[in-house]
């Protein structure tokens, strides 16, 4: 069955003319994404541990803050208490609905800007809280030996043709905000290399 399936996938590349960028592109990248994947990238888990607790203590002043914008204590996280507080409690202006009540996605918490104080409390609390849990824990989360991360590189997933990565996601880290930037210095060479960084232009 293996070799019928080779038969027909040969077949069909040639079929769509793409034989030869398979035979001469993807086949000869598989031995190095594998070294890729075998090597990892080096990584300062220290330097991570410490941006990770340095957000956390961020996150405990900003959850103070607007607990006390909002006059109550509550969990952040929770958006029913959130809908409660935001509609019920402040009186501020309800967008869409939702099965379950009010949303208070990001959309919603933009819109409402300038309303109130403690919307600008929450958009920073939730951005704080994705960089410490996405990149901060999840990071640290995947060092391995040698103090490497080793993600997955993938050929087929993205449609652009680009590699993608998972496990975790490398092409990924932040770059837009300086707390974000600050997670790609613990990107390091390992001792006696360079990072290169190169742009298809």
């Amino acid at each position: 069955v293996a070799l019928q399936l080779t038969h027909i996938f040969k077949a069909k590349l040639k079929k769509e003319g793409l034989d030869s960028f398979f035979n001469d592109i993807e086949l000869p990248l598989l031995p190095v994404l594998l070294e890729m994947e075998f090597n990892g990238m080096f990584v300062d888990g220290e330097m991570l541990s410490t941006m990770s607790d340095t957000l956390g203590k961020k996150i405990d002043a900003l959850v103070a803050d607007i607990q006390k914008e909002a006059g109550t204590e509550f969990n952040v996280n929770s958006t029913k208490q959130l809908r409660e507080v935001l509609f019920e409690n402040l009186g501020l202006t309800p967008g869409k609905k939702t099965k379950t009540g009010y949303s208070t996605d990001a959309a919603t918490l933009e819109r409402l800007r300038g309303e109130h104080p403690v919307i600008e409390k929450i958009l920073s609390y939730r951005e704080v809280e994705k960089l410490r849990s996405t990149y901060g824990e999840g990071l640290l989360a995947s060092v391995g030996p040698e103090d490497r991360i080793r993600a997955t590189f993938k050929q087929t997933v993205a449609r652009t043709g680009r590699l993608s990565s998972d496990a975790p996601n490398l092409h990924n880290i932040p770059v837009r905000t300086e707390a974000g930037r600050a997670f790609r210095k613990a990107f390091i060479p390992a001792e006696g290399f360079s990072l290169l960084v190169a742009d298809y232009n």
